[in-house]
């Protein structure tokens, strides 16, 4: 009898005061990067006749991260970065863009500063190809806004 009693003892101690813990977790996933904030800076590359291509490898960062790259048209895709804990993004970006037998390439340079303590001054480049920055824009911390950047492939 006394084992009983220990046994409901232990059953009510644990599901009153332990309701997860026989709980199956499920997996959270991080929500989908939208840009929409100062720690990030959407690029819009437009492509003339087709789409560019953007891959993950042809992003690489110094500083930050590529967030996410997504089709936005038949003709242009936007390119997401964020920053760092301590620094503003600083990204390559390799473009490839046309058909198959002779694909051109174009390389830009994207650097915002740390949103927070430079208010998000943007600084982009066009290091080599048949890419022409058309207008920029930089981050607001104090609106909120994230940099960005236009970009057309010929």
């Amino acid at each position: 009898m006394c084992r009983i009693i220990a046994r409901l003892c232990v059953l009510t101690f644990c599901c009153l005061f332990m309701p997860g813990a026989f709980a199956e977790e499920t997996p959270k996933n991080p929500p989908e990067p939208n840009g929409n904030n100062c720690d990030y800076v959407n690029i819009y590359i437009h492509g003339d006749k087709s789409l560019p291509k953007v891959t993950d490898s042809g992003v690489v960062c110094e500083h930050g991260n590529l967030a996410d790259i997504k089709k936005i048209s038949p003709t242009e895709i936007r390119v997401i970065l964020s920053q760092s804990l301590t620094y503003g993004p600083d990204c390559s970006i390799t473009i490839t863009y046309g058909d198959k037998p002779a694909p051109s390439t174009a390389v830009l340079r994207v650097q915002q500063n740390y949103c927070f303590k430079e208010a998000g001054d943007l600084h982009p480049n066009v290091i080599s190809g048949p890419a022409e920055i058309t207008h920029y824009e930089s981050g607001s911390y104090g609106n909120n806004q994230p940099g960005q950047v236009w970009v057309i492939i010929k």
